[in-house]
């Protein structure tokens, strides 16, 4: 079916009327000549007349064919048309500028292709159609229509960007926008190199009311090497103690790499080497001791060597060293000499005896040290306390004189755990200990598995056992020795024999110190020392921050400064950054140190093949590939515009003016008449 790009324009066929009026209405005025005798010129007239009419009638079809193919051009003539439409249609192009974008294809990087890729679809549409462009950080700012310049003057100016959002989060904006234009032909295209870690194409649904392209563009192997995690394993930080780093490298290239140099800076200086063996496309890790030799912010750089691909070689973490975790021991007269032995002039936990609740504002750790009693008030507080996430160690009073356990019971019953029954005077030993739970991270070997359980001469029975408690320890009936039981954001822990040596043996085992020591340590939960770039996910903060002062400002020491979104989650201060980190590094808050990563997720340049996509674009309606490697405009013309006549249209309209100029130049041989005698 023959097609017009611009119908409008073929009023202009209207214009073979003049050459019709030059020829109809050309009427020659003669003058008369007088001969004597015109018999031998009659030959020579009818001859002429005839070449005459001929010249002018060609004369007339070669300017009425240059006008028709001229008009024709202008209204850019198609044959053979597909269901798509490129005129009148709302257009919306994602270019994928993402830190994987820096990798080389050919001659140059992706990015620089991407952008020809762009202008390319750009030019095979009309002059006013409407664009919106999209780029990998899903601006709010990017819901808006550009004109073609606009258009072109913006990705002109892309630059790398640290974000790398989903594929479907991307095809969710572009459909979202363009059903809102009203056009009837919604054309979206996705310029990428569709890395398998952040192109989830199984998430695009198909849609038939928005024609989705996919434009792949050529990639080539890259091998990159980079710091996947660093994790930090101690349940807190103090000074004199032996930190551990435990680095994950990654090689995503199809070569062995022997001894990786790979270095930990403290504050810039170096603390720690090795050497990795990481074998292709895979891992290795390593781990790196250091020395928390003093207080404060230690901003620690992991960082290893590669290229070309570099954003992702260094890894940053910052945390504090210094402040004490605040322990509170609650009891009815009689201080707990082993918990007093335990915590006396430990640095990393400060521990207060007392016989009235303090200020629980900064307390951590909170033991109710053989406590049968409460009052409603006190009570009141320590659920509050709890449920905000602070962690109770509940060590029951002696059985002797039978106490009062309502009040406790109360209170154990609004923390949703389970309370304490009737005293079961049984002599038995421990048999089970969950030593792999978290309470005894890197506590033990495997050759200290074996070691002695406690033995105990009586237990109180378990009263309405909550199904979220967890048994740590475990008698020969049976029976818990101490559980664990989540409540709220804090945890309740509860031993069910008295910490006194007449009912149990569990202090001089050495299973008692890091039971309890590791309880008051994971206390206070630390902040995590590393981010990521582009999760808006609430981040903990160290200290507290006046709400009724102005914010602190933050600041990356090299000319960044904002001010910070803070929020308050009950007694915890915490920071939403948004869209407010400019790159991977340290930031100050206050006296307070962060420290933002890049999403790892761009450091796996694995990229799905034209076959890949391919397969997954087939039979999903509304989605389809086209060849990256093309003349973009061109390519999309031939899809979505049929058969182009224009430049047929141009050619014979060249053919008919260069004919109607031969034939007007042309001149009738002339005859001399001859005497017929």
């Amino acid at each position: 079916m023959l097609t017009f790009g611009a119908p409008a324009l073929l009023w202009g066929l209207s214009g073979v009327a003049l050459p019709l009026a030059v020829h109809l209405f050309n009427f020659r005025r003669y003058r008369k000549v007088y001969f004597s005798n015109v018999d031998r010129l009659s030959v020579l007239q009818q001859e002429t007349q005839r070449h005459s009419r001929l010249r002018q009638r060609l004369l007339l079809a070669a300017r009425i064919a240059a006008i028709v193919f001229i008009v024709l051009a202008f209204a850019r003539p198609s044959f053979g048309k597909s269901e798509r439409s490129l005129d009148g249609a709302a257009v919306s192009i994602y270019v994928d500028n993402s830190f994987s974008m820096q990798s080389l294809a050919s001659d140059t990087d992706l990015m620089t292709e991407a952008v020809l890729k762009a202008e390319h679809i750009a030019g095979a549409y009309s002059i006013d159609t409407r664009f919106q462009l999209v780029t990998s950080e899903l601006d709010a700012a990017q819901a808006r229509w550009l004109s073609r310049d606009e258009l072109l003057d913006e990705v002109a100016q892309l630059q790398p960007s640290p974000a790398a959002p989903r594929l479907s989060q991307v095809v969710g904006m572009q459909r979202t926008f363009l059903k809102q234009s009203g056009a009837k032909a919604q054309h979206a295209y996705i310029i990428s190199d569709f890395q398998k870690s952040v192109s989830d194409l199984d998430a695009i649904l198909p849609d038939s009311t928005v024609d989705m392209t996919l434009v792949p563009l050529g990639v080539a192997a890259a091998d990159n090497i980079f710091v996947d995690t660093v994790l930090l394993d101690a349940p807190a930080y103090f000074t004199g103690s032996r930190a551990v780093a435990e680095v994950t490298l990654r090689n995503d290239g199809p070569t062995d790499m022997e001894k990786v140099p790979l270095r930990l800076l403290v504050s810039g200086r170096e603390r720690a080497v090795a050497t990795v063996d990481i074998p292709a496309a895979s891992s290795a890790k390593a781990e790196m001791r250091f020395t928390l030799d003093d207080t404060g912010w230690f901003d620690i750089t992991v960082c290893v060597e590669d290229y070309p691909v570099t954003f992702d070689n260094n890894y940053y973490l910052s945390f504090h060293v210094g402040d004490p975790i605040r322990a509170v021991e609650l009891h009815a007269g009689h201080r707990n000499e082993y918990l007093r032995r335990l915590f006396d002039g430990d640095t990393a936990v400060a521990l207060l005896s007392t016989t009235e609740l303090p200020q629980t504002d900064g307390c951590h750790f909170l033991v109710l040290s053989g406590m049968s009693s409460l009052a409603s008030g006190v009570a009141s507080r320590i659920v509050e306390w709890v449920r905000d996430g602070g962690t109770l160690l509940v060590a029951p009073p002696s059985p002797d004189g039978n106490p009062d356990l309502v009040s406790l019971n109360s209170l154990l019953a609004s923390l949703e755990t389970t309370m304490y029954g009737q005293w079961a005077q049984r002599k038995m030993r421990a048999t089970t200990a969950e030593l792999d739970n978290s309470l005894f991270r890197n506590v033990f070997d495997g050759t200290s598995r074996d070691m002695e359980l406690p033995s105990t001469e009586g237990h109180y029975l378990q009263l309405a056992a909550h199904s979220s408690s967890q048994s740590i320890i475990r008698l020969a009936d049976g029976d818990d020795l101490l559980t664990v039981s989540p409540a709220g954001r804090g945890r309740v822990y509860m031993f069910y024999t008295p910490l006194d040596e007449r009912y149990t043996d569990f202090m001089s085992q050495a299973l008692f110190v890091p039971t309890v020591y590791n309880m008051a340590l994971y206390s206070r939960p630390l902040p995590p020392p590393a981010h990521t770039i582009g999760n808006d996910s609430p981040i903990a903060l160290h200290g507290n921050y006046n709400p009724d002062l102005p914010p602190p400002h933050m600041t990356d020491g090299d000319g960044y400064d904002c001010i910070p979104d803070l929020r308050r989650q009950g007694s915890r201060q915490t920071l939403v950054v948004h869209d407010d980190i400019p790159h991977a590094g340290f930031y100050s808050l206050g006296s307070e140190h962060l420290a933002f990563n890049y999403s790892r997720l761009e450091s796996r340049l694995e990229c799905y093949s034209r076959s890949d996509l391919e397969e997954a674009v087939e039979e999903r309606q509304g989605v389809s590939l086209v060849d990256g490697s093309a003349d973009m405009a061109e390519a999309l013309r031939r899809r979505d515009g049929g058969h182009q006549l224009w430049r047929l249209c141009i050619v014979l309209a060249l053919v008919a003016l260069a004919a109607e100029t031969a034939i007007a130049l042309s001149r009738p041989r002339q005859r001399s008449a001859r005497n017929p005698k």
